[in-house]
Parts: C-alpha cells; sequence; structure tokens
C-alpha cells in the first residue's frame, strides 16, 4: 500500500518525493498536486471555467438544487474508500442479464433510444446556437449593440451637419 512499481523501480512511497529515474509515474491528480508542492486540491471543474475564459462554467448541485461548497462533502463512499465513477459504471453494467449466454451481461434495449436525460443538439442553425446564452453572450451583444447604435447616431449626426452647412451656403 501506498508504493506503485514502474517496471520493477519503486515510482513513490508516502511521504517521499517521486523517484526522477522512474520512466512512469501515475498518482492521482490530488497526490501529483500534493508532491509538486502546491498543496492545493486540484477540481477539475474550476478548470472547465478557466480554460473557457468563463464562457463555460459547471457548478455541482445536491439534488435540490443548492450549490456544492466542498466537493469532499459530496464524495460518494463504498468500503471505506471513494467510489470511482468507472467503478460506478462498471458495477452498473456487471447488473445488467445475459441474454445471449456469452457470460457477460448485455445492455437492455431500453438503452437504445435517447431517455431526455441528456440531448446534445449537434445543430448548425443559429437560432438552435443562440437560443440559451450566458451571461458573457448577453454581454457581448449589448455591447456589440451599443457600438452599432453610436455609429448609427454618429452618421446621422455627420450627414445632418454636412446638410446644414451645405444648406447654409447656398441660402
Amino acid at each position: 500500500a501506498g508504493r506503485v512499481a514502474v517496471d520493477g523501480r519503486i515510482c513513490r512511497q508516502p511521504d517521499q518525493k517521486v523517484d526522477p529515474q522512474a520512466e512512469l509515474c501515475i498518482l492521482p491528480v490530488n497526490a501529483a498536486a500534493m508532491l509538486l508542492g502546491t498543496g492545493e486540491k486540484y477540481q477539475m471543474l474550476g478548470a472547465v471555467t478557466d480554460m473557457s475564459y468563463g464562457i463555460l462554467s459547471v457548478v455541482p448541485k445536491y439534488e435540490d438544487g443548492t450549490v456544492i461548497e466542498d466537493l469532499e462533502d459530496a464524495i460518494v463512499m463504498e468500503n471505506g474508500k471513494e467510489l470511482k465513477a468507472w467503478e460506478a459504471i462498471a458495477g452498473y453494467m456487471e447488473s445488467f442479464p445475459d441474454t445471449d449466454g456469452d457470460g457477460t451481461a448485455n445492455v437492455p434495449a431500453y438503452y437504445e433510444e435517447e431517455q431526455g436525460r441528456k440531448v446534445v443538439e449537434d445543430s448548425t442553425n443559429l437560432l438552435d446556437l443562440i437560443k440559451n446564452p450566458n451571461k458573457y453572450a448577453i454581454i457581448i451583444t449589448a455591447v456589440a449593440a451599443a457600438v452599432i447604435l453610436l455609429v448609427a447616431v454618429l452618421i446621422v449626426f455627420v450627414v445632418k451637419l454636412v446638410k446644414r452647412r451645405t444648406g447654409k451656403r447656398r441660402g
């Protein structure tokens, strides 16, 4: 426990640095952050917002809709260990019946159709792309509209000014 062997070498032992001679070291991201000296918990959800410059955001919430402040509080535990997503999916898949007798569980036909839980709209239609704007899209649209309005007002002002000046010269 606490040791990861790579090609016969110990990659990491508890409370020790990563072996620089190891060609490959597989560590949980939080452990890697601790070893690299940041000591901070790595939260992938925040990275989505950061990497998309605020265009996308993922906010985890409890079933009642309240925001999860500390993700550690929402970890699902099984036998004293964190239940990983892939373990949950694999366990669920194993629960399906073996309908063809080959010793492997088969996915029921129920899953051949969309269930309406997550629907991806792969559309190039402009209306589909802008029908649910976030706050940044609204701000950008408002700024663009203000700039267009300002340019239109300036054009009208310049046209009136030119007409006035040319009208005075004729009269």
